[in-house]
């Protein structure tokens, strides 16, 4: 797959620097969305969107598949990847943009993950059995046969579907939410490493949704690992939020970034079109990548 390179920007020169038309997180079905990657751009094409990148967790299996489509829909598509990580007893995610597919480094870390997705999975579903939600794990494993990463999002849409649980509040809160007796831990490299494969790999590192980890203190440790950016626009956030890493991102001269977080619409309908970016954002962020 050919990598992201200066002249792609070309084509974006038509918009000025401020215009928002740029989501920088979206996923799609090869992890835990719902639309297929060909969907994504349709939906962007359909909210005026000029650029988007499709960050699926710790697969880029969705970016082949949309390639085309963005070509005839002429978006801009960025090459994309979100890292679960491990460090000093929490997860943090990174964002990974203008990442080679087929680098050595994106090729190691998703096999990694293709495993332990896998087992972790396994596990969660054998506790679930054991709490009396009967799972039907044969069926379970055929239906996301085909998909490149597995997560909780998968696990908690299909026992919805199948009428297992009366809500996904029911199913994150009582289950298979952090502390809860179904939970099983993903096996993730640490943070340090998943920044320096992303850097390795052309890649700039955008630290996801800093307030779900509740841990600022150790964003200067990600700084000096490689971060560029840190999202300061995420459905999460609040207005306080936003303003709290909008200063921490001036105070280590990071990239204020955002994006939709979009998952289809299982979690409070398609995103796509909300929390768009400035055009501009996007020669930033591929600078720090050089």
């Amino acid at each position: 797959m050919k990598s992201f390179s200066g002249s792609d920007l070309e084509s974006l020169n038509r918009y000025s620097d401020d215009f928002l038309g740029v989501d920088f997180h979206i996923h799609s079905n090869a992890s835990d969305g719902l639309l297929q990657p060909k969907e994504v751009i349709k939906f962007a094409k359909e909210n005026n969107i000029v650029a988007l990148s499709i960050t699926d967790h710790d697969t880029v299996a969705g970016i082949r598949d949309a390639k085309d489509e963005a070509v005839r829909s002429n978006i801009l598509l960025i090459h994309g990847i979100e890292v679960s990580t491990y460090y000093n007893g929490k997860i943090f995610h990174f964002l990974g943009h203008f990442i080679d597919p087929d680098s050595e480094q994106i090729r190691t870390l998703v096999e990694r993950y293709v495993v332990s997705r896998k087992v972790r999975m396994s596990e969660m579903i054998d506790r679930l059995i054991e709490l009396d939600v009967r799972v039907d794990k044969d069926d379970f494993n055929r239906t996301y046969e085909k998909v490149a990463s597995i997560t909780r999002g998968q696990l908690s849409y299909y026992l919805l579907k199948k009428g297992l649980v009366q809500s996904l509040e029911e199913i994150f809160s009582k289950y298979i939410g952090e502390g809860c007796p179904a939970y099983v831990q993903l096996d993730c490299i640490s943070s340090e490493k998943a920044i320096e494969m992303i850097v390795q790999s052309g890649g700039a590192v955008t630290l996801a949704h800093p307030n779900l980890s509740e841990s600022d203190d150790c964003i200067p440790k990600f700084v000096e690992a490689g971060l560029s950016g840190i999202e300061t626009d995420h459905p999460s956030q609040s207005k306080a939020d936003c303003i709290h890493y909008s200063r921490l991102a001036e105070r280590y001269s990071l990239l204020k970034m955002g994006g939709s977080d979009c998952h289809g619409d299982r979690l409070k309908g398609i995103r796509i079109g909300t929390h768009l970016q400035r055009v501009g954002l996007i020669s930033e962020l591929f600078d720090r990548c050089h």
